[in-house]
């Protein structure tokens, strides 16, 4: 690897790939209020040849405490999020008063998990500006139905849509899901929505294994659940899923909104966009799968996109 540094030419505001280029300038202003958020990870990628040394160092020399605070972190939300789950798994977290003037927001877990996993991140979602927030546990507390498919799971998110219809009386709805959740949202988008008259315009994805996880790939072959067949990386379910987000968002029908980490220890940095070089991405470093349920970066950053969702219907 030859080293030299190349100050010639600094990156311009659109050379950043995960920043969306129609809103260069708010994304920024986000940025500056996450440390997490990465720049431009490639900048001290030890294979990029136009990588300096110091680059190369500081990349490495960096690298260790990040992973060993996300290890530290991963475990201690764990136990926290476990705890959580005990008390608020099958809570009632339906609004009181839904709001009648604005789509509200729709929280999707992931696997092994349930709705508690989103209470963090509910008070960066309690704005005026925006619609209610609602959440639904799909099937037990800590494990899912081993017979439901990602697909089954979309049916249920249906019967929560029309109930959330009936409340506020709008047709459409914003979905956020994390990990196995962001699948979830996508095949009710692409799949369900439009039999039942709903509207998804904007869906927001946390660490979704879009191209699988090598986990499920091992798992899949002793235990019987079906969804982690579902999530390997060869599966023709999330093929399908990544072509159809595809097109509805070059046509504009919708918007696919991917937030990842590059220390994703269970979802794995490449596997969590449906597209290399997607123009709404964000990119976070030092956080853990987990953690992107807890981070502060990721939260500032979904409400930026929240807030050009809402913003754009005003317009």
């Amino acid at each position: 690897m030859s080293c030299h540094l190349d100050v010639s030419h600094p990156p311009s505001i659109s050379e950043v790939p995960f920043l969306d280029k129609e809103h260069s300038a708010q994304n920024i202003a986000l940025q500056m209020h996450s440390t997490d958020i990465v720049q431009r990870e490639s900048l001290k990628d030890p294979s990029d040849p136009h990588s300096s040394c110091l680059d190369t160092v500081i990349g490495y020399v960096t690298l260790i405490p990040r992973i060993i605070w996300v290890v530290i972190t991963e475990i201690f939300l764990g136990i926290v999020l476990g705890i959580t789950s005990l008390f608020l798994a099958f809570k009632n977290r339906d609004p009181e008063t839904p709001k009648q003037d604005k789509p509200a927001i729709l929280l999707l877990h992931g696997l092994r998990h349930n709705q508690s996993g989103f209470e963090y991140g509910r008070r960066y979602l309690d704005k005026e500006e925006y619609g209610s927030v609602y959440s639904l546990s799909y099937a037990n507390r800590f494990s899912n139905d081993p017979k439901d498919s990602i697909v089954d799971y979309a049916q249920k998110v249906k019967t929560k849509v029309e109930q959330i219809k009936r409340e506020t009386g709008q047709k459409e709805i914003i979905l956020i899901g994390h990990s196995m959740g962001g699948l979830v949202s996508t095949a009710f988008a692409e799949e369900v929505a439009a039999d039942t008259d709903t509207i998804v315009r904007h869906v927001i994805t946390l660490g979704t294994p879009w191209r699988g996880a090598p986990l499920a790939d091992l798992s899949s072959y002793f235990m019987p659940q079906k969804v982690l067949k579902e999530m390997r990386q060869d599966s023709e379910l999330l093929q399908r899923l990544r072509g159809k987000a595809e097109v509805s968002h070059q046509s504009d029908v919708r918007q696919y909104h991917t937030l990842r980490s590059t220390l994703d220890q269970l979802v794995p940095y490449q596997n969590a966009t449906f597209r290399e070089g997607h123009p709404k991405e964000y990119q976070f470093n030092a956080v853990g799968h987990m953690g992107l349920l807890t981070s502060p970066g990721v939260w500032k950053s979904v409400r930026g996109i929240l807030d050009l969702a809402y913003q754009a219907r005003t317009v």
